[in-house]
């Protein structure tokens, strides 16, 4: 499998930039969470942005504030 790749890629880089589907659900959501934190504790750099708002009720796994919404105005 491609684990061997994407191990180097993180100890390769710093920053890495998240996101997920249109109108994230729960799982989109979710994945980005747990990457993110995996990432953190890593003492990585890490953004999440999705087009969308996150969804009231998945707002409370926001707790490192890092989603932002995107905008094609160059603004987040």
């Amino acid at each position: 499998f491609m684990f061997a790749e994407v191990k180097q890629v993180v100890q390769d880089h710093h920053t890495f930039l998240l996101t997920s589907h249109l109108n994230p659900d729960a799982d989109g959501v979710g994945s980005a969470v747990a990457l993110a934190e995996l990432l953190l504790l890593q003492g990585k750099r890490v953004r999440i942005v999705f087009d969308s708002d996150l969804p009231a009720n998945l707002k409370f796994l926001d707790f490192h504030h890092l989603f932002e919404r995107y905008s094609s105005e160059g603004e987040y």
